[in-house]
């Protein structure tokens, strides 16, 4: 969830820094309501497993987009 990243990093410009990600995407991850499942991955590789993927979005890589 959105709201685990900014827990763990306290803030979003922590987080934005260290995941080196722009202001918009926490936005488009609260529209979403979730983290999407590549960038998941991205998030448990640079916090050493402190949080990890959700195997639940792994549909969204063969889901079709619109």
């Amino acid at each position: 969830m959105p709201s685990d990243v900014i827990e763990h990093f306290e803030t979003w410009a922590n987080a934005s820094r260290i995941l080196t990600m722009g202001s918009s995407t926490f936005n488009q991850w609260r529209v979403k309501g979730y983290v999407p499942i590549r960038t998941q991955h991205i998030i448990e590789r640079k916090t050493d497993g402190a949080l990890k993927a959700d195997p639940r979005h792994d549909l969204e890589l063969f889901t079709e987009k619109k």
